[in-house]
């Protein structure tokens, strides 16, 4: 959702891939590379945590496995693909210093890595930061939005219907809106395991510095830890001279095991 990064990717196409009038684009560039569990925690360059570092209300640390199916697509000189694959890892690691605070790092592939820093209290679990990072077309962009814990994705005790709302930005002026909706709190299958889990229906909005849409279903473990994900986000952004920009991402994915493997 960050119309500068987009711009950016559009201005050093436009500069670096034009050779002798002929406008060249690298499908090599475009490569979906998908990862194991060990290459997750290199990427996420997830700590090595003591046994004797207890999670309290957040979820453990280890590498998590997620399986389902994914994509986005990037709507620039022809268009960009990144193709997820069925395995995918989120890796989770604890602050030793804070009892509330947790990291974990959703990578889908090297060229997609999304890393949200979460806070789980006897109230709830509120989002603290977003971080994303891609490459299209040999080109890297990250985009960093801090929250202000106005609202919590989950809240303790939470009643279907009810909603909590806050506000992520980023450093350039970029806001987007989260509203998180209880939905039910059904029972679903992880690993042949019947676990209790709260269904939200979270929906992000921004209008400026590009126009963005969000639309996230999220089956929680009380951890805060999602047993299932599935999400459509997209982005229309300005690319100057090439016109609009689109992009959109969509997967669904449910995890496998309640229980990590070590980091």
């Amino acid at each position: 959702m960050r119309r500068t990064h987009l711009l950016l990717l559009a201005l050093v196409l436009v500069a670096g891939l034009a050779v002798g009038g002929v406008l060249l684009v690298r499908r090599d560039a475009d490569a979906s590379t998908p990862v194991r569990a060990d290459r997750a925690a290199a990427i996420a360059g997830a700590p090595e945590q003591a046994s004797d570092v207890e999670p309290g209300l957040r979820p453990a640390a280890g590498t998590y496995e997620y399986r389902g199916t994914g994509r986005e697509d990037l709507s620039l000189l022809g268009g960009s693909t990144h193709e997820f694959p069925d395995r995918v890892f989120a890796v989770v690691s604890l602050d030793e210093d804070d009892d509330c605070a947790w990291r974990a790092d959703l990578v889908f592939v090297e060229e997609h890595v999304e890393r949200r820093d979460s806070c789980t209290a006897a109230a709830g679990t509120t989002d603290q930061s977003i971080e994303r990072t891609t490459n299209f077309l040999g080109h890297e962009q990250t985009s960093t939005y801090d929250c202000d814990g106005a609202g919590a994705r989950l809240a303790t005790g939470a009643r279907a219907g009810s909603s909590t709302t806050w506000t992520c930005s980023e450093a350039r002026g970029a806001k987007v809106v989260y509203t998180a909706t209880v939905v039910d709190r059904p029972t679903i299958e992880v690993g042949g395991e019947p676990l209790a889990v709260t269904h939200l229906r979270l929906v992000g909005r921004q209008r400026n510095k590009g126009k963005g849409d969000e639309t996230t279903e999220l089956w929680l473990l009380d951890s805060g830890l999602p047993a299932r994900m599935k999400s459509v986000r997209t982005n229309d952004s300005s690319a100057g001279p090439l016109g609009t920009m689109h992009l959109r991402e969509r997967y669904d994915y449910t995890l496998a095991s309640a229980a990590p493997a070590p980091t």
